[in-house]
């Protein structure tokens, strides 16, 4: 058999090689895009239920609010149905310091860990129409004495400070300092917490679906986001 009669057979048998591929191509492809299909049905199930617990829990429901590094807490409050609920003593922060972050979120919803790289743009505070430097609230809270030195800050007595702002210690008063630039930073901005999730300098325990998509969004959709979740953090007086 010559190669003029051999060339038709090995055409025909190179069509049909090429059909039988094509077609297992084709169902990998489809196989491949249903699995994907499923998988972005179930991601954005997850992500519409997380974005709605958000926006009617976050709000109302108790949270930790914390400074500092795990088990080495700086200071704190705890927050719920829009107002503020206790500045941390000494005490309680070494009660927290004990507990894991599960122990922690039995009893709250949101546990938010800051740095004091979250507040890069904060520049000042306002208290009682008095403003201060963000660096003067810092020196108060990394003080050894916060409680003298942030009577001296507010020219005030340190009893008249204690009676005023109803601390009893040095925590209390770094709890107080941090919480009035949780709040002063809101107020600014009050996309604030969400921003400084994504950048990574606020960690939130449970680290959901939503805090873990919205870390590597690009900006233009992580702002479409923000539009969706439209949630008014309410600010702390």
């Amino acid at each position: 058999m010559d190669i003029f009669t051999l060339s038709p057979i090995i055409l025909i048998l190179l069509v049909i090689i090429i059909i039988i591929l094509t077609k297992k191509i084709l169902q990998v492809i489809g196989f491949t895009l249903i699995i994907i299909l499923l998988a972005s049905f179930v991601t954005g199930f997850f992500l519409y239920r997380d974005i709605q617990d958000f926006k009617e829990n976050f709000v109302i429901e108790e949270k930790l609010f914390l400074l500092g590094e795990e088990e080495n807490y700086i200071a704190g409050f705890t927050m719920g149905s829009n107002e503020i609920g206790v500045f941390l003593n000494n005490e309680m922060i070494n009660n927290y310091e004990s507990l894991t972050n599960k122990e922690i979120l039995d009893e709250n919803y949101k546990l938010l860990l800051f740095s004091e790289d979250s507040f890069e743009n904060l520049k000042r505070v306002y208290i009682n129409d008095q403003e201060f430097k963000k660096i003067e609230f810092f020196e108060v809270i990394e003080s050894d004495n916060s409680l003298v030195d942030a009577s001296r800050l507010m020219d005030l007595d340190k009893e008249e400070f204690k009676f005023m702002f109803d601390v009893d210690d040095d925590s209390a008063t770094r709890s107080l300092f941090f919480g009035i630039m949780v709040s002063e930073a809101i107020q600014q901005d009050s996309s604030f917490v969400i921003k400084n999730i994504k950048s990574k300098t606020i960690n939130i325990y449970p680290e959901t679906i939503l805090f873990r998509l919205i870390k590597f969004i690009p900006d233009s959709i992580f702002n479409n986001v923000l539009k969706g979740i439209d949630i008014k953090e309410k600010v702390m007086k």
